[in-house]
Protein backbone atom coordinates (compact mmCIF):
# COMPACT_ATOMS: atom_id res chain seq x y z
CA UNK A 1 0.00 0.00 0.00
CA UNK A 2 2.68 2.36 0.80
CA UNK A 3 4.39 1.86 -2.37
CA UNK A 4 1.52 2.80 -4.26
CA UNK A 5 0.84 5.33 -2.44
CA UNK A 6 4.26 7.14 -2.96
CA UNK A 7 3.58 5.97 -6.65
CA UNK A 8 0.73 8.59 -6.88
CA UNK A 9 2.53 11.10 -8.50
CA UNK A 10 4.11 9.15 -10.98
CA UNK A 11 0.64 7.50 -12.07
CA UNK A 12 -0.91 11.60 -12.40
CA UNK A 13 1.97 12.34 -14.94
CA UNK A 14 1.47 9.80 -16.68
CA UNK A 15 -2.10 10.15 -17.08
CA UNK A 16 -1.46 13.83 -18.17
CA UNK A 17 1.10 12.26 -20.39
CA UNK A 18 -1.19 10.10 -22.26
CA UNK A 19 -3.49 13.07 -22.62
CA UNK A 20 -0.93 14.94 -23.97
CA UNK A 21 -0.66 13.05 -26.41
CA UNK A 22 -3.97 12.26 -27.40
CA UNK A 23 -4.39 16.27 -27.34
CA UNK A 24 -1.53 16.35 -29.85
CA UNK A 25 -2.14 13.70 -32.33
CA UNK A 26 -5.91 14.65 -32.35
CA UNK A 27 -5.08 18.16 -32.65
CA UNK A 28 -2.84 21.09 -34.57
CA UNK A 29 -1.05 21.27 -30.86
CA UNK A 30 2.14 20.12 -31.05
CA UNK A 31 5.03 18.74 -29.17
CA UNK A 32 8.04 21.31 -27.93
CA UNK A 33 11.49 20.34 -26.64
CA UNK A 34 9.82 20.24 -22.97
CA UNK A 35 7.18 17.75 -23.78
CA UNK A 36 9.95 15.51 -25.18
CA UNK A 37 12.03 15.79 -22.40
CA UNK A 38 9.38 14.92 -19.82
CA UNK A 39 7.97 11.77 -21.56
CA UNK A 40 11.39 10.72 -21.95
CA UNK A 41 12.42 10.93 -18.15
CA UNK A 42 8.20 9.48 -17.20
CA UNK A 43 8.92 6.52 -19.70
CA UNK A 44 12.39 6.19 -17.87
CA UNK A 45 10.33 6.06 -14.25
CA UNK A 46 7.94 3.46 -15.41
CA UNK A 47 10.10 1.23 -17.00
CA UNK A 48 12.33 1.06 -14.07
CA UNK A 49 9.50 0.78 -11.40
CA UNK A 50 9.13 -2.81 -11.33
CA UNK A 51 13.21 -3.27 -11.12
CA UNK A 52 14.58 -0.40 -9.28
CA UNK A 53 12.30 2.14 -6.83
CA UNK A 54 15.21 3.96 -6.71
CA UNK A 55 15.69 4.74 -10.09
CA UNK A 56 11.83 5.42 -10.70
CA UNK A 57 11.79 7.76 -7.57
CA UNK A 58 14.66 9.40 -8.76
CA UNK A 59 13.59 9.74 -12.59
CA UNK A 60 10.17 10.97 -11.11
CA UNK A 61 11.66 13.69 -8.88
CA UNK A 62 14.09 14.57 -11.41
CA UNK A 63 11.28 15.23 -14.04
CA UNK A 64 9.21 17.49 -11.19
CA UNK A 65 12.07 19.43 -10.53
CA UNK A 66 12.65 19.75 -14.64
CA UNK A 67 9.16 20.87 -15.05
CA UNK A 68 8.36 23.04 -11.82
CA UNK A 69 10.65 25.28 -13.75
CA UNK A 70 9.21 24.78 -17.06
CA UNK A 71 12.08 22.89 -18.71
CA UNK A 72 10.01 19.77 -18.89
CA UNK A 73 6.33 19.84 -19.69
CA UNK A 74 3.74 17.06 -18.99
CA UNK A 75 0.54 19.23 -20.39
CA UNK A 76 -0.22 19.80 -23.78
CA UNK A 77 -0.81 23.89 -23.21
CA UNK A 78 2.02 25.01 -20.85
CA UNK A 79 0.88 27.69 -18.34
CA UNK A 80 4.07 29.33 -17.05
CA UNK A 81 4.30 32.15 -13.89
CA UNK A 82 6.81 34.10 -14.91
CA UNK A 83 8.92 35.90 -11.26
CA UNK A 84 11.30 38.31 -11.80
CA UNK A 85 12.62 42.08 -12.66
CA UNK A 86 14.05 43.65 -15.99
CA UNK A 87 15.31 47.14 -16.60
CA UNK A 88 15.47 47.94 -19.77
CA UNK A 89 14.45 44.54 -21.22
CA UNK A 90 17.53 43.01 -19.19
CA UNK A 91 16.79 41.01 -16.27
CA UNK A 92 16.49 38.14 -14.54
CA UNK A 93 13.35 35.79 -14.57
CA UNK A 94 12.25 32.52 -12.91
CA UNK A 95 9.94 31.02 -14.90
CA UNK A 96 6.97 28.07 -13.11
CA UNK A 97 4.85 25.99 -13.62
CA UNK A 98 2.18 26.52 -11.05
CA UNK A 99 0.51 23.03 -11.84
CA UNK A 100 4.36 21.21 -11.34
CA UNK A 101 4.49 22.82 -8.49
CA UNK A 102 1.58 20.97 -6.68
CA UNK A 103 2.34 18.39 -8.20
CA UNK A 104 6.34 18.05 -6.91
CA UNK A 105 5.04 19.13 -3.26
CA UNK A 106 2.76 15.91 -3.30
CA UNK A 107 5.60 14.22 -4.46
CA UNK A 108 7.60 15.23 -1.59
CA UNK A 109 4.93 15.14 0.95
CA UNK A 110 4.67 11.35 0.09
CA UNK A 111 8.00 10.12 -0.78
CA UNK A 112 9.87 11.99 2.36
CA UNK A 113 10.65 9.90 4.22
CA UNK A 114 12.36 7.38 1.41
CA UNK A 115 14.41 10.30 -0.09
CA UNK A 116 15.91 10.74 3.55
CA UNK A 117 17.07 8.02 4.04
CA UNK A 118 18.10 8.01 -0.03
CA UNK A 119 20.33 10.93 1.18
CA UNK A 120 21.76 9.33 4.53
CA UNK A 121 22.46 6.01 1.93
CA UNK A 122 24.29 8.66 -0.34
CA UNK A 123 26.16 10.88 1.65
CA UNK A 124 26.33 9.31 5.18
CA UNK A 125 25.95 11.37 8.75
CA UNK A 126 28.02 14.42 9.02
CA UNK A 127 31.09 13.63 9.98
CA UNK A 128 32.32 16.94 11.84
CA UNK A 129 30.49 16.16 15.10
CA UNK A 130 30.09 12.76 15.21
CA UNK A 131 32.27 12.96 18.33
CA UNK A 132 31.68 15.64 21.49
CA UNK A 133 32.15 19.20 20.44
CA UNK A 134 34.63 18.70 23.66
CA UNK A 135 36.96 16.30 21.75
CA UNK A 136 36.76 18.76 18.32
CA UNK A 137 38.32 21.41 20.51
CA UNK A 138 40.81 19.73 22.69
CA UNK A 139 42.92 18.76 19.77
Amino acid sequence: MKRIISSLPLAVIFCLMVYTIYVVSTTNIIFSYEHYIGLTLIVFAIVALPFSRKASTIATFVALLLATFSIAAFTPIISRVRLGYTINGRGLDLVLQPYCILLLVLFLIFNWKYLYDLKKEWFGKSRIFTKPIDEHINR
